[in-house]
C-alpha cells in the first residue's frame, strides 16, 4: 500500500517515514511530483501533507481537486478549529499536528483508509465545546440518562463542556483510564462511535 507524504521539512520528512515504513511511503518534491504520483494511484491513496508545504493548495478549488483524486491528511504546526472546519467542508478526510506520535500517524492512515476522518483530540475537544453552546439542550429529553450509571452521567455531563479526558479526571477524582473506560461504556449503551456523535445525540 502506497502512502504520499508532502512536505518541505527534512525532519518531518524522515519522522513521517519512519512512523509509516512498513506502508511504503512516497515523497512527493513538488507539485508536478505529486501530479504525477497521483495519477499512477487510485483515488484512495492516502496523502500527509504538512500545511507548510511550499506547494500546498492555496484555493477552495484547488482543496477540493485534491480532494478528488486521493484521501488529503492535513497536518499543521498549530491546528484551529475554524481551519480544520473548512478543511473538512472542502474534503479533506484528516486535520492533525504535524508532530502527531507515529501510533496516531498509524491510526490517522487507517482512518481514512477504511472511509473515516480523522479529527485530532485538541480539535475534538473544541468542536464539543463550540456545539455544546450552539445546540440548546432540552431538558424534557433526558432518555440517554436511564441507560447509564451516576457515575457514567457525570462523565458525560463533563464532556459535553468540551473538557479532555485528562480534565474530566481532575474534576472527578479519577484516573484517565477510569475516565476512558466510562467512555467505552457509555459509547455501547448509547450506540455511538465517538464524542461528536454523544453530543449530537444527548443534545438532539
Amino acid at each position: 500500500m502506497t502512502i504520499l507524504l508532502a512536505t518541505s521539512s527534512l525532519y518531518l520528512c524522515q519522522r513521517w517515514t519512519e512512523a509509516l515504513a512498513n506502508d511504503d511511503p512516497v515523497v512527493v518534491d513538488d507539485g508536478d511530483h505529486l501530479d504525477r504520483q497521483l495519477a499512477s494511484e487510485a483515488p484512495s491513496v492516502p496523502l500527509l501533507l504538512d500545511l507548510a508545504w511550499s506547494h500546498a493548495p492555496r484555493g477552495d478549488a484547488d482543496w477540493q481537486a485534491l480532494a478528488r483524486r486521493c484521501r488529503p491528511l492535513v497536518l499543521a504546526d498549530a491546528p484551529q478549529e475554524q481551519q480544520g472546519l473548512h478543511l473538512f467542508g472542502l474534503g479533506v478526510r484528516g486535520y492533525g499536528h504535524t508532530l502527531s506520535p507515529a501510533i496516531m500517524l498509524r491510526l490517522m492512515v487507517d482512518t481514512v483508509l477504511n472511509d473515516g476522518v480523522w479529527v485530532g483530540a485538541a480539535l475534538m475537544a473544541q468542536m464539543i465545546g463550540t456545539l455544546s453552546r450552539a445546540i440548546p439542550e432540552k431538558p424534557t429529553v433526558d432518555g440517554w440518562r436511564d441507560a447509564l450509571s451516576v457515575r457514567e452521567q457525570e462523565v458525560v455531563e463533563q464532556l459535553l463542556t468540551g473538557a479532555s479526558n485528562k480534565l474530566i479526571a481532575r474534576e472527578m477524582g479519577i484516573s484517565e483510564r477510569t475516565v476512558k473506560a466510562h467512555l467505552s461504556a457509555v459509547f455501547e449503551k448509547l450506540d455511538v462511535s465517538d464524542r461528536l456523535q454523544l453530543l449530537l445525540k444527548v443534545r438532539s
